[in-house]
C-alpha cells in the first residue's frame, strides 16, 4: 500500500468515528455520484453492483440515495463490512444496500455471489484490477452490461490501477476530485 493510499485509509478510518467529519467527507462524492447517474441513466430499475466500497461506502449509499436502486456493494476486506453497515445506517440507506466480501473479479454480478444479478457496476477507485475486473464482466453471461470506472489522475497511475483498455467507452464524465478525475461508462 503506497503512502497516499495510507494516508487516504487513515483519514476514512478516522471519518468512521466522527459522523460530522463523515458528513463533510461524503458531501466530497456527491457531484461525482450525481454525475455517475446521470452518465450511466441509472434508476430505480438497475440493480447495481459498487465493488470496491471499503468502510466509507460514499458511493453505494448515494447510489442508494439518488436512483432508490437496489444496490449490491463488494469489497474483499472483511473488516471493513462492519463499519460499512454503520456508515450506511448513519445515512439512512443501509436497508437499501446489501454488503458482501468479495473479489471483484470474482464477483461478477451473475448472482452466483450477489443475491440478484446485476445490469451495472460502478467500479471505486481503489478497486484493482479493473482490466481483470472488466474481462470478467465480459466472458460471462448475466454480468453487468455497463460498467463506470474511476480513472485515476495521471500523477497518481501508480498508486491507483486505472483501466487500460478503453475501446469499450461510450462516454465519459469528468471531476474535480484530488485523486481521480475522471469517470468512463463502459458497454461491456
Amino acid at each position: 500500500m503506497s503512502a497516499v493510499q495510507k494516508t487516504v485509509a487513515k483519514l476514512e478510518k478516522s471519518c468512521t468515528e466522527l459522523p460530522a467529519v463523515f458528513s463533510v467527507y461524503m458531501h466530497s462524492y456527491r457531484p461525482v455520484v450525481s454525475q455517475e447517474v446521470s452518465l450511466g441513466a441509472l434508476d430505480e430499475a438497475d440493480n447495481i453492483l459498487n465493488v470496491g466500497c471499503g468502510a466509507m461506502p460514499f458511493t453505494a449509499g448515494l447510489l442508494a440515495k439518488y436512483t432508490d436502486a437496489t444496490i449490491h456493494a463488494i469489497d474483499k476486506d472483511s473488516a471493513v463490512l462492519t463499519e460499512a453497515q454503520q456508515n450506511l445506517n448513519r445515512v439512512g440507506v443501509g436497508d437499501n444496500v446489501k454488503l458482501y466480501e468479495g473479489d471483484g473479479t470474482k464477483v461478477v454480478g451473475d448472482g452466483s455471489i450477489v443475491s440478484e444479478v446485476c445490469d451495472v457496476a460502478v467500479l471505486a477507485l481503489q478497486a484493482r484490477p479493473k482490466d481483470q475486473i472488466v474481462s470478467a464482466y465480459q466472458s460471462t453471461s448475466d454480468a453487468p452490461s455497463k460498467v463506470i470506472v474511476r480513472q485515476p489522475r495521471s500523477i497518481f497511475e501508480e498508486t491507483y490501477d486505472s483501466i487500460s483498455t478503453t475501446e469499450a467507452t461510450v462516454d465519459s464524465v469528468t471531476h474535480l476530485m484530488p485523486t481521480f478525475d475522471q469517470s468512463l461508462m463502459l458497454q461491456v
